[in-house]
Parts: C-alpha cells; sequence; structure tokens
C-alpha cells in the first residue's frame, strides 16, 4: 500500500483546525476536513481516517493533498469538479446566449437542446443549466388574440396575396435564378429590405367601388358563357 505523505502542524494550524472541527459556524464539510487534517497530523493513515469518519479512503487524500499543498486555506473551499475549466465554461456559457439571442439554426424558426448542444461543442445539460439562469425560452413564443370578424381569414389572406403579388412583380418575374438558393437569397433580400420600414396594407377603395367591379365582372363571365352556348346551338 502506497504510504502517504505525513502532515505536521505548527501550533497555528493545531489551533485554527482545532476550532474549525468543533465550531458550530462551520459548514459540515469544512469540519470534516479539518477533522482529516488533525487525524493525519497524529500519523493515521487515510483507510483508518476514512473508517473513523465514515468517509472513503480517496476523499481522505484528496484533502490532505490539499493541505499539504495549501494549508488550512486549501480546506475551506470545494475544489473544482471535473470537465471544463471555470473560464472554458463561462466562455461556452457567453457563446450559448449569444447564439440564443442572435442567431437561429438552419431549417428551424428557434433552438433546441439539442440542435445548440451540437452547434457549440457541449452538451444539452449545459445549454438547459444556461438557458434557465439566464431565464432564455427560445421554445416560447407570443400569443396572440384572434378577431371576432367572422371575415378574418379571408381579408388575412388578402394581406398575404397582396404581399407575394408584390414581391413577385418586384423581385421575381423578370428575374433570372438560375438555382434554388438564389431565388431564396433574392425572396429573403426583399423581406429584410421590406422589415426595415414596413408599411402596413390599408384598402384604398370604398366597399361599394369594389362589390361594383365584381358585379360587373360577373356579367361579362355569364355573358360569355351565354354566348358560348347559343354559338353551340347555331353550330350543331
Amino acid at each position: 500500500m502506497r504510504k502517504a505523505k505525513a502532515i505536521s502542524l505548527t501550533r497555528k494550524q493545531r489551533k485554527e483546525l482545532g476550532r474549525l472541527s468543533k465550531s458550530k459556524r462551520s459548514e459540515i464539510r469544512v469540519a470534516q476536513r479539518a477533522q482529516i487534517i488533525l487525524r493525519a497530523a497524529e500519523g493515521c493513515r487515510n483507510d483508518e481516517i476514512g473508517e473513523l469518519l465514515g468517509i472513503d479512503r480517496r476523499t481522505v487524500a484528496t484533502w490532505r493533498r490539499s493541505f499539504l499543498e495549501s494549508g488550512v486555506e486549501g480546506i475551506l473551499h470545494d475544489l473544482p469538479r471535473g470537465g471544463r475549466k471555470p473560464s472554458a465554461r463561462k466562455k461556452v456559457a457567453a457563446e450559448i446566449i449569444r447564439k440564443t439571442n442572435r442567431e437561429r439554426p438552419k431549417n428551424a424558426t428557434h433552438w433546441s437542446t439539442l440542435t445548440l448542444a451540437r452547434e457549440v461543442g457541449t452538451n444539452s445539460t449545459m445549454i438547459h443549466r444556461v438557458w434557465k439562469a439566464d431565464g432564455l425560452k427560445p421554445h416560447r413564443v407570443k400569443t396572440f388574440k384572434l378577431s371576432n370578424d367572422p371575415h378574418f381569414t379571408e381579408k388575412l389572406l388578402d394581406a398575404v396575396k397582396r404581399f407575394f403579388r408584390e414581391l413577385t412583380d418586384k423581385r421575381i418575374r423578370r428575374g433570372v435564378f438560375t438555382s434554388f438558393p438564389k431565388l431564396e437569397a433574392e425572396i429573403m433580400s426583399y423581406v429584410d429590405h421590406y422589415n426595415s420600414s414596413p408599411k402596413s396594407f390599408t384598402w384604398t377603395a370604398k366597399a361599394k367601388d369594389i362589390m361594383a367591379k365584381v358585379e360587373r365582372a360577373r356579367a361579362v363571365l355569364i355573358s360569355t358563357k351565354q354566348n358560348e352556348t347559343l354559338h353551340q346551338y347555331t353550330d350543331t
């Protein structure tokens, strides 16, 4: 069995460790570490200390080594856990927040913990922890209420049709696109330009004028059909 390094205490260190091991103000973990060092100074082996205090001998070895390196200060704080170093974790967290707020994944409207974890090279747990700490909820969207207007859907579709008509007339109809990505890029360019100074669609014609045009068109259509029928009878 490998022999642990011996610990020799100064009077000041022994006094401080005794206070920490018995003080009610000390954290239980710090008090236990102080007891480990006091027992080690008495010449006890790690396995003996572990059995006496009901802990693993590897835990005893860890705090023995920490005391030898940093003195009493070495047992007052928890040791860094394995994995990424604190500075590296901060950089990853900052990148998670930046991408969540300023970017979006390809072929999706928002990040999921899995897709963002793959993007920044971490795991889903890290993504969830950062989102929770920063209050980020990319999967949530703002809610809205539908109008009680029975013709709301028709009016919404009219606005959409008008938008696509303008897009077609201004960017697509006279353009030449040799691939789908180029067409997509042109559409997105128009959308970005439009969103930079958006204007609401408004009806400029009066309702009675619109209905009059509809009735005239309807009359022409009926007349055309009647003429076609008449010609059929005449031909036969």
